[in-house]
């Protein structure tokens, strides 16, 4: 048999399930050791759970080690120990020269801190409601003033167009983002009205019935107005009001020019979807 807190190769699946399992020599809890628990008079939501302390510490190292947690002064410090949170109080550690061992304290005890300063930083929940801290406010003359806020911006851009909003501009700057350098060229795309076109996604084919850019109620850049062999479509070759070109209703729409490719596009219906000799 090893000795104890020596090292043997386990070599069963059970051993090896043992040493996964158990606890390292680093976890290991020393006979003096405990761990405490902290709640605090002026904190009501925070706690400090599992504070390794030795059992051999002065109730005045304790109170030493606690500043470094709650920031309450140790000469401010009142010392409860309790078997739970909400357990009854078993002891005042109130000699500073004795030990935790004196107070017969054990692991899973808790200490409830009283901060008997009334000016403590914490009193009054100042460190835990961020609502009564003091915030900068800007007067509203000051605020009114100042040409670099968003409602100075937003007011010169209503002076160019009443309908401007910040989604519309957001909206606008996806959309640039997003399209293809041919659709935002200044030069007109070389396609003519009355070619056979295919769209895509999609695969949609149809005819090539208006070419124009910067359409009223659309994102800038070129529109191709496409009049498609089947009811694929999103209009009848009008949008918002204002008509671009003749189509029934789902056989219209507007697509950018990156997504067309001309061609000599048959209608679907004209294509020959197989013979005998293919298999």
């Amino acid at each position: 048999m090893p000795s104890p807190g020596s090292y043997e190769t386990p070599t069963t699946p059970g051993a090896v399930r043992s040493y996964v399992l158990g606890r390292s020599s680093g976890q290991a809890q020393a006979a003096s050791t405990v761990l405490l628990n902290v709640n605090h008079s002026n904190l009501k939501t925070t706690r400090f759970l599992e504070l390794r302390m030795d059992l051999s510490a002065s109730i005045s190292a304790v109170k030493d080690r606690l500043y470094l947690h709650t920031g309450t002064r140790p000469a401010s410090m009142t010392l409860l120990l309790r078997s739970s949170e909400r357990g009854p109080i078993r002891a005042e550690l109130a000699d500073e020269a004795r030990t935790l061992a004196d107070y017969a304290v054990a692991t899973g005890d808790w200490l409830h801190l009283v901060d008997d300063d009334p000016h403590s930083a914490s009193a009054g929940g100042w460190l835990e409601d961020t609502s009564l801290a003091p915030k900068y406010e800007l007067p509203e003359g000051k605020y009114e003033s100042s040409e670099n806020t968003y409602r100075a911006y937003k007011a010169r851009m209503r002076e160019k167009d009443p309908k401007w909003s910040m989604t519309s501009e957001l909206a606008k700057k996806m959309n640039k983002r997003n399209t293809d350098h041919v659709d935002l060229a200044e030069e007109r795309p070389e396609v003519e009205v009355g070619r056979r076109v295919e769209v895509v996604p999609g695969g949609k084919r149809g005819e090539v019935m208006f070419v124009g850019r910067d359409l009223e109620g659309l994102p800038e850049g070129w529109w191709l107005g496409i009049r498609f062999d089947e009811p694929v479509g999103r209009n009848d070759g009008s949008v918002k009001g204002v008509r671009y070109f003749e189509a029934d209703m789902g056989f219209g729409g507007l697509v950018r020019p990156s997504r067309v490719t001309v061609g000599d596009f048959p209608p679907l219906d004209d294509v020959d979807e197989g013979s005998e000799d293919e298999i």
